[in-house]
Parts: C-alpha cells; structure tokens; sequence
C-alpha cells in the first residue's frame, strides 16, 4: 500500500503528467473515430462520381425495325443515378478525364448499333463499349468505375440479347405457319393418291374384263389385228406414263427423306442452342462472382493501402532517426571519455587528500596520547593546592551564555551538513553549501565574541598557586595553569574558544572540499564529524563555565576547590580518551573512504568501455533492422502487384461470357439453316407432288389415245386374229402390272398420310413454344443471382471497426508506455510485487478507461453491436489490459530495444491479424503467426459481438491468458530488480 499510496503521490504532485495521462486516455477513441467516421459508408456517395458518356452510335435497320442501342442506353443511364453521368461530346469528356474532371469516359462509339444488327450475317461483329479511366489519380474511384462501365456491358449484352431472342422467335412463329401449309398439301396429295389408287383398280378390273373379251374374239376381224399395232403403241406410251408416274412417286419419297433430314438437324440446332445457352450461364455466373469478389478485396484493399504505406514509411523514418541519435551517441563518447578523465583526476586529488587526512588523524591520535599524559600530571599538582577564591563570577556568567548560544548554531550546521549528506541521492546534481556555509559564519561569529570575553578576564593572575605554598617549576606553573583553565578554571574558556575556532576551520576546509569534488564525498562525512566534535568542545566548555561558577564563592568555600578540581581533571582525562578513540575511528574510516575512491573510478572506466560497446552494437543492429524494414515495404509492392494480376485475370474471366453469346449465336445460325434446309424439303414435296400431277395428266393422255385408237380396232377387227394370241399375253402382263400399280398407290396413299400427320404434329409443337416478351428476356437474362446473408454489416465501418478498435487500443498502450515512466520506482521498493502493484494501479485504471471511452465513442458513432452492449465493453476493457500488459513487459525487461519490438509486433499484427483481407490470401508466413498474435483474437472477439451476434468468450480467454502471462513476466523482473537493488544498498551500508 506504500508504495501505491507513493506511485499517485508522486503522479498527482506532477501537473504536467496529470495532464499527459489525461490526454493519453483519448488517443485510442480520436485514432479509431476519425479513421472510421472519414470511411464509414463510402459507397453510399458513389452517385457523386462524375462519367462522361459519348454517344456518337447510328442508327441501323435490323429486319423490319431501325436499331438505336445507343440512343436505348443513353435513355437508360438518364434515368440511373449510381453515377454521376454527364453527356457530352468526345473532345470534351477526353480533356475532363485528363483534367481529373471525370473519372471515367464512356463512348458508344457510331457502329455499335450496326455491329448488333450482324448477329445472323455470315461475319458477324461484336458490338465494342469504349471506356477510358485514369487509376493514377484515384485508385478506388477506378475500381468503382470499372465496375459501373462492366455493369453497363452487362446491361446492353442482356439488351441486345433480347430483341435477338424476340426476332427468333418471330421466326419460329412464321416456320410454324409454313409447317401448317405444308401439312394441308401433303393432306391434298394423299386424297389424290386415294384417288389414283381406286382408279388404277378399276382399270385393274377392266383389264381382267378385256382378257376375256380377247378370248372370245380372238377369231375377230383382220383389221382389229391390224389396228393392234396402234394399240401397242397406245400401251407402250401408256407404259412410259406409268414408268414417269414411277418416277415422280420416287423424287417424291426422296423430298421426303431430305425433309425428314431437314426437321432432325433442326432438332440438332436447337439442342446445340440449348449447350449454348448453358455455357452462356456459367459465364455469366463466373463472371459475377469474380466482379463480386474482386469489388470487395479492391474494398478493403484501398481502404487500408494508406495507411500501411503510412506506417511503413513512419517506421523506416524512426528507425533511421533512431540510427542518427546512435551515431550522437557515439560522437558524445570521446567527451564521456573526457570527462571520466577529469573524474579520475579529481579522484587522484581526492585519494591524496584521504591519505593527507589519515596522516593527519593519525598525529592527532598521538597529540591526544600526550595531552593525556599532561593532564594526569596536572591532576597530581592539583591534588597539592589548596582552594582559593577566583572572584571571575561575572565573567563566567557571561561565557557560559555565549557558549549555549554556539551550541545553537552548531546544532544548525550540523542540520545543513546533514542535509547535504542527503542531498545527492534525491537530486543527483550540484550540493548546495550555501545555508551551511552561512551557519559557520555565524558559529565563527559567536566563537570570536567568545574569544574577546575571554581575553578581558585573561588578565586575573594566578596568585593562588603562589599562595598555596606549592614549590613548583615555571614549566610545572605553565602546564598547571593550563591544566586548570582545560578543567574548568576561571580562564579556560580561552583555551576552549581556541580549540572551537581551530575546529571551525577544519569544517571549514571540509566544506570547500565538497564543493570542489561535485558531489558526495568523504569531506561531508569529515565535516558531520568535526562538527559533532565542535559540539562536543562546546559542551564541554559550557559544563566548564558552569562548574567556575559555582567555583566561585565567597573565602569559606575555597576549602573545597581542591578536591573539585581534581575531579575535573579526572574528567578531562576522560574525555582526552574518548577523543583519541574517535580519532581512530576517523582514521580507519579514511582509509575506507580511500578504498572507495578507487572502486568508484575503476566502475567509471568500465562503464565507458561498457557504453562504446553498447552503442557500436546499436548501431549494426539498427542498420541490419532498418534493412528489413526496406525489405518488407518491398514485399508489400510486390503484393500489390500481384493482386493486379489477380484482378487481370477476372477480366479474362469475361472471356467466357463472350464465348457463351457467340455459342448461342452459332446455335441460332444453325436453327436458321435447318428452317432453311426444312423449306426446301417442303418445297421438293411440293415438286414431287406437281410432277405427279403431271404424270397423271400424262397418263390421262395415253388413255385418251387409247380412246382415240379403239375405233380404228373396231373398224380393223379383221385384222387382229391374227396377234390376239400376243395381245392377250400382253393383257394378262398389263393385268398383273396393274396389281402392282394399285399397290405402289396405295404406300404412296399412306406415306402421304403419315407425311401430313408428321407435318401437323411439327406445326403443333412450334405453336406450342411461348414467344412473349417474357420468353424473350429469359433468353437474355436467364439467371437470377440471389444472394443469402448468414451475417450481415451495413455499412463498410461496420466491417472495419473490429480492425481499427483493435489498432487504437494498441497503439494507445505503446503511446502511454512511451510517455509514462513504467519502469521507475516512485520509493525504494520492498519487493517485485509490491512495486508491480504499484504500476499496475495506474496501468489498469488507464486501460479500462481507454476502452470505455472508446466503445463510448464508437456508438456515438453509429455501432449497435449484435451481442449485447456489456459484451462490446468487456472485449475492448480485456483487450485493452491485455495489450498494456505486452507492451509493459517489453518496456520494463528490454527499455527502449523493448519498446522497437513492440512497433514491430505492431507492425507484424497490421499485416497477419487478418483485420482487411481474409486470413487465407495472406503468404505462408503471416498465416503461420496469425493464431498466436494478440490482435487476432481481439479482431475475431469484436466480430463476434458487433457484427455476427455470437459469443466471445473463448477469444476473451486466450486475451486474459496473454494479460496474465505478460504480467508474470513483469513481476519476476520487478523481483530480480529488487533484489539488486536491496543488494547493492547493503554494499553501500557496508563501505560507508
């Protein structure tokens, strides 16, 4: 509790600071809140990019209509407000894309219409949708415009694609028409084959009836035999009439078969059509999920390309400025050096004078030796006198206040030499000796007044060792008069005031020499000492003075002064003892001092080689690091190339859908020839059926012929005995040919029928195809994608404040353990986990406020997360503690190498904790540490609370984890510190 009582202490008593750690709590919610508020939905003000289009189509004669696609979309994008359009010429929208004016230009260019209008030629075009953007200036405003300009090759594909498909199926509306005639005359060719046939067996049966009546006139007339030539002839033609009757059914059944071929290609075509129609859907399916997925990588993408390369560029900077105070640093070091030299030069001054002192303590030690000696001879004179009366009452009165009034001033200066004591390990600068400097003067002012009372009493004589009738030497009267005066006689205050006054000016000497070495050295701890002896003479003297006052009596008491100055005698032999005992001491003391001297300025030369080591090291290793940093950046170009030609790629993805329209075009030229192929064989039925017709007529000739020759037979009956033998052979033969004849009808009869029964059934299935408009847009737009949403944002900070919350906390902690000392102690510490309480009072205050204030601000905002609001603040408060404990950790182990490891943690988190592209585009590397950094469970605790609703807790016990083990770390640390501390302290007592 002391120790954290002391830690807000000192915190509170420091203004600045207070402000400082006040500012500090914002910095996460200004950092996330700018970034999120400046790209919070920007693709709800995409309708204020400004487009050029150009409409430069004319317009085409497609069938019986006049083709103006271009006049169509223009119509279309009037209406449509997902851009900004502007209409203009192509001089105009060229110079505005050039100027930044417009982000992209559309032109339609004049042969659009002409080239949609060729979808049945021979060769035909593809309609070309021109479109120019300029990505140097806007990298997101090009995706953006890109996408709009596919949307528009989209939106005039299914336009063109539909009057194609109405127009076929018009066509199949008028094939289904000529199926119906072809039906109707193949139903008349099949009633006349009905008739031929009962025709053919009527002339069959007379036939049979002529063969009787051969018989029985085969004994006719001459002339009959002679016509019968006539009638041969009439047969033969009537033969060659059956023969080309033959012929005509044959060229018949052959228009037929062509027919039947005809109607089965078209068959093939429309399954062909079909395939076509198939392709064409996968293309379109492939090329919307590429569109998709290329939109939303290019979203995160550019909104975090920024402020990557921001952070790289920042990092490289730090690190070279990081190198230059390096190279400072070792330029310092030769002054360092320098003044290490002047140390040891004052250490060589102060070594000398620690063995001057030890010198001199040590004659001191023997003058003391003799003055004991002295004093026990003065005792034994004492013994011999007799009392005598010493009338110095008032001035011993007079002394012995002015000698309490210097025990005043001693105790000041005893005061001021001890605050100097104290002085260097508070401050750590120059003592100041001013105050003590002032309390001597005084001292030696008071000493001085003193000395002048004494001198006036000086001239009292000694009479009364005469008068004690004592033989004695003048060397034995100096010493006895010197002897009473130290023991407390009427004059001894002036051998006093000399001792005080030489005594004042070895702290005097003392105090200078603090002041000439800069800092604590054995002078502080000589001058205590000969200040203490200052008091101890001045005591001494006051009990002196005291004692000569009661001495002085009147006549009858002098018959005790004997006996009462042999008693100080003995007492000032005590005290020389007790003098040359501290004396001793003084001197062993000065030998330790001279002992420290040198272990201080040899710990000063290693520390020098210590330091030039240290930074030479720093400097390699900064400039290695600073290396990886310009490797990285490089890496990261790298990346952006490649999704460059990712997003190439997916614009050969459109390859497909094109490959898909000519299949279906293809299959639409095929079903064109096989309706062709399928008219032509109607119109060879229709031949075969006229030349039928022909042969009948033919045939109808013959008979008339035949007519025409019986009444030649008749009149030349007489002639034909002669071959009715043949001619009834010829009859039998015609007979049987007639047979066969009535059958030939009657298959020709049926195939008729079935040829219009198959004609009726084709003309009914075409009726049965649907040609509305609706049909016709399912030819265009067969698809419908429907997307499904498992999870849903509303907006792109939606999906960008897990990430950004996460960085704010972080770069929160690394800013407050930059600016904050961490790693002091405000008081000596008792232990490691009292002194990490300590800092983790503070510590844990500032980050559960960090993340207060942020989530705060953060539904201020706009975010109302999925999972409760208590949840959204316990993830950022976990997380915020759990960064603070990283950085702590790092800070407090390493310092400053520390506090660059954790921008590069830092730095390594903004790549691999997948906050903006999916965890899986990332290389082999950032995949491998994603699980094990901090800001990956942060990111995946915050999604799981604003935006999926589910729960965080397992990402929240990973965090907890990291606090706890980051802090363990910190307290060993702060326990092994302590301990050296406490160590090197002991060491300190010991040599002091």
């Amino acid at each position: 509790m002391n120790m954290i009582k002391a830690e807000w202490r000192k915190i509170l008593s420091d203004r600045k600071l207070v402000i400082v750690i006040l500012g500090l709590l914002f910095i996460p919610m200004v950092y996330a809140s700018i970034f999120l508020i400046a790209s919070w939905d920007p693709y709800s003000k995409v309708d204020q990019l400004p487009v050029a289009v150009v409409n430069e189509d004319m317009t085409y004669k497609f069938g019986d209509e006049n083709l103006a696609v271009g006049d169509e979309l223009v119509k279309n994008l009037e209406g449509n407000q997902s851009l900004e359009w502007h209409f203009t010429d192509r001089s105009e929208a060229m110079d505005g894309i050039e100027n930044g004016d417009y982000y992209m230009t559309v032109i339609i260019p004049e042969d659009f219409s002409e080239h949609a209008a060729s979808v049945l030629d021979e060769d035909p075009k593809e309609m070309v949708l021109e479109y120019y953007t300029s990505g140097g200036r806007s990298f997101m405003g090009e995706r953006i415009t890109e996408s709009a300009a596919q949307a528009l090759d989209k939106e005039v594909a299914e336009s063109v694609t539909l009057e194609y498909a109405r127009t076929m199926l018009s066509q199949l509306g008028e094939i289904g028409d000529g199926f119906h005639e072809a039906a109707d005359g193949a139903g008349e060719v099949r009633d006349g084959n009905v008739e031929l046939k009962d025709g053919i067996g009527k002339l069959a049966a007379s036939l049979l009836t002529f063969e009787n009546g051969l018989k029985t006139t085969e004994e006719g007339s001459k002339e009959l035999a002679i016509k019968v030539g006539d009638v041969v002839t009439g047969m033969n033609d009537l033969k060659a009439g059956i023969y080309d009757y033959t012929s005509g059914v044959s060229t018949l059944a052959d228009g037929i078969s062509q027919y039947v071929n005809g109607v089965e290609q078209f068959g093939s075509g429309v399954d062909r059509l079909s395939g076509g129609l198939k392709d064409f859907d996968e293309g379109i399916g492939r090329y919307t999920s590429g569109v998709n997925q290329l939109d939303q990588g290019i979203q995160r993408y550019t909104s975090e390309i920024d402020s990557i390369n921001q952070g790289v560029q920042g990092y490289a900077n730090d690190l070279l400025s990081l190198r230059e105070e390096v190279l400072g640093s070792q330029r310092a070091i030769p002054s360092l050096i320098e003044e290490v030299g002047r140390l040891q030069e004052r250490g060589d001054t102060l070594s000398t004078g620690s063995h001057n002192l030890s010198d001199y303590l040590s004659g001191v030690e023997g003058d003391l030796r003799s003055l004991s000696e002295q004093a026990s001879l003065i005792s034994q004179s004492i013994d011999q006198l007799p009392a005598s009366e010493a009338p110095q009452q008032k001035s011993a009165v007079g002394e012995s206040a002015m000698a309490e009034k210097n025990t005043e001033q001693m105790n000041l200066l005893l005061q001021e030499l001890q605050a100097l004591q104290e002085a260097p390990a508070s401050t750590g600068g120059q003592p100041d000796t001013g105050a003590a400097q002032e309390a001597l003067n005084a001292l030696e002012q008071e000493v001085n007044a003193l000395n002048s009372q004494a001198d006036s009493s000086a001239g009292n004589d000694y009479s009364w060792i005469e008068a004690s009738g004592v033989d004695l030497s003048d060397e034995e009267r100096d010493q006895l008069i010197q002897a009473f005066n130290q023991s407390g006689g009427t004059n001894q205050s002036t051998v006093s005031t000399d001792l005080l006054t030489e005594s004042i000016g070895s702290v005097r000497q003392a105090i200078n020499g603090i002041e000439s070495t800069n800092g604590p050295s054995a002078d502080v701890t000589a001058a205590i000492l000969q200040t203490e002896t200052l008091i101890q003479t001045n005591q001494e003297l006051l009990n002196a003075l005291g004692n000569s006052e009661e001495r002085v009596v009147p006549s009858s008491a002098n018959s005790n002064a004997a006996g009462e100055l042999g008693e100080l005698a003995a007492s000032l032999t005590e005290g020389i003892e007790q003098s040359t005992n501290r004396v001793s001491q003084a001197r062993e003391q000065a030998g330790s001092l001279d002992q420290t001297t040198e272990t201080l300025f040899s710990g000063l030369n290693d520390y020098t080689s210590g330091v030039e080591q240290e930074l030479n090291f720093d400097r390699d290793w900064l400039s290695d690091k600073t290396t990886e940093a310009l490797e990285g950046a490089n890496q990261l170009e790298e990346a952006t190339h490649e999704l460059a030609s990712g997003s190439i790629q997916l614009n050969q993805q459109s390859s497909a859908l094109t490959s898909g329209s000519r299949k279906l075009t293809g299959a639409g030229d095929e079903l064109q020839q096989a309706s062709s192929q399928l008219d032509a064989g109607g119109q060879k039925v229709t031949d075969g059926a006229n030349e039928l017709t022909a042969n009948n007529q033919r045939l109808n000739g013959g008979a008339q012929a035949l007519a025409d020759g019986m009444p030649q037979v008749e009149s030349a009956l007489w002639s034909l005995n002669g071959g009715l033998n043949q001619l009834t052979d010829g009859a039998g033969e015609l007979n049987n040919g007639s047979i066969q004849l009535e059958d030939g009808s009657g298959k020709l009869a049926d195939g008729s029928g079935e040829l219009a029964a198959g004609l009726e059934d084709g003309a009914a299935e075409l009726d049965g195809i649907h040609r509305e408009d609706k049909n016709a847009e399912m030819f265009s737009s067969p698809t419908e994608l429907k997307g499904n949403h498992v999870t849903d944002l509303p907006n792109y900070g939606y999906g960008l404040a897990p990430y950004m919350m996460s960085i704010a906390l972080f770069i929160g902690a690394v800013i407050f353990c930059l600016l904050v000392p961490v790693n002091t102690s405000a008081i000596t510490p008792s232990s490691g986990l009292s002194w990490w309480t300590s800092k983790f009072s503070l510590l844990s205050l500032v980050s559960i406020l960090q993340g207060s204030i942020l989530v705060g601000v953060m539904m201020l905002i706009g975010i109302n997360p999925e999972s409760s609001v208590l949840e959204l603040f316990a993830v950022a408060i976990v997380s915020s503690l759990a960064f603070m404990a990283l950085v702590q950790f790092f800070a407090v182990v390493f310092g400053n190498p520390g506090r660059f490891l954790v921008l590069v943690l830092m730095v390594l988190q903004l790549s691999a904790s997948g906050g903006t592209f999916p965890v899986e585009l990332l290389n082999d590397f950032l995949r491998s540490i994603n699980p094990f950094l901090p800001m990956t469970h942060s990111i995946n605790a915050y999604r799981e609370v604003i935006s999926i609703g589910g729960s965080p807790g397992s990402e929240l016990l990973i965090l907890l984890g990291y606090f706890a083990v980051f802090h363990l770390g910190t307290i060993l640390f702060f326990t092994f510190k302590t301990k050296r501390i406490k160590k090197k302290a002991s060491l300190e007592e010991k040599a002091a």
